[in-house]
């Protein structure tokens, strides 16, 4: 009986390493779906990236090629696209009160706005990403105690 909890015991754990070694190996196309699937959602409109590179330890991510496209019924090849994006911040100051950002660069910045009468391109993103706020706030809500931010180079 003895041995064979030790056996089950050392199985799981060699699992947890396997799927620990696995998901970090896998991080940046994990972090690419991650980044198409939540943008399409988030923004209703389909969005795609070549590259994303994410060093969470580090606190590095690198992202290339980011392509949002234009809403239905507005012109233009797509709304944005970038050639690189970088940041990179200090891991541990994410618990912190200020978040110590390093770098933030974005290269190669490329966007149509489109105004058709009454909306615009933007809007319609904008009110797409107002449908995940939730319901209605109270009248008299306290303001919620931020974080700050603190950027070197930008």
């Amino acid at each position: 009986m003895k041995k064979l909890i030790v056996r089950l015991v050392l199985a799981v754990v060699v699992l947890i390493i396997v799927v620990g070694v696995g998901g970090y190996l896998y991080l940046d196309t994990i972090a690419k779906a991650a980044v198409e699937k939540g943008g399409t959602y988030a923004m209703g409109v389909d969005t795609k990236v070549e590259k994303v590179s994410l060093h969470p330890f580090a606190g590095q991510l690198q992202m290339t090629g980011l392509k949002v496209a234009n809403p239905q019924g507005f012109n233009g090849v797509h709304l944005m696209q970038t050639g690189t994006f970088e940041l990179e911040l200090v891991p541990g100051s994410l618990m912190d009160k200020t978040i110590l950002i390093k770098k933030f660069e974005l290269d190669g910045l490329d966007m149509y706005i489109d105004q058709k009468m009454p909306l615009s391109n933007i809007g319609v993103i904008m009110e797409n990403l107002k449908k995940l706020a939730g319901g209605e706030k109270a009248k008299e809500e306290k303001p919620s105690e931020g974080k700050n931010v603190k950027v070197d180079l930008i």
